[in-house]
């Protein structure tokens, strides 16, 4: 599980804003953070997530990560992956869909 600030280091690691064993300015941080507030807060207008943004699982991890590079890219200077936003809403609606039942079906007769 990937909480809020977890999600917003992966963020700024893919913009190439922090590297490797660098740590995040405050400032670099919080507008990471609100990227992927944002993010979260689409989805569940969605309907999509099934967790809150301090327990994001591992599978929908990645796809925060690559939603929030359409929103946070321009602000870093980043260039945009216009694809980006949907791959990662592909990501998130695969991983949240209810998988099969394996339990019994009973029927009532009227």
């Amino acid at each position: 599980m990937a909480n809020q600030t977890d999600l917003a280091l992966r963020l700024l690691k893919k913009l190439g804003v922090v590297g490797a064993g660098q740590t995040a300015k405050a400032e670099d941080m919080e507008l990471a953070e609100e990227k992927i507030s944002a993010v979260h807060d689409s989805l569940v207008s969605l309907g999509k997530p099934r967790w809150t943004l301090a327990a994001v699982p591992e599978y929908a991890a990645e796809a925060y990560t690559l939603m929030a590079t359409v929103l946070a890219g321009p602000e870093f200077g980043a260039p945009v992956d216009g694809g980006a936003w949907q791959a990662g809403l592909r990501m998130v609606s695969a991983g949240a869909a209810l998988g099969p039942s394996s339990d019994p079906i009973t029927s009532d007769y009227f």
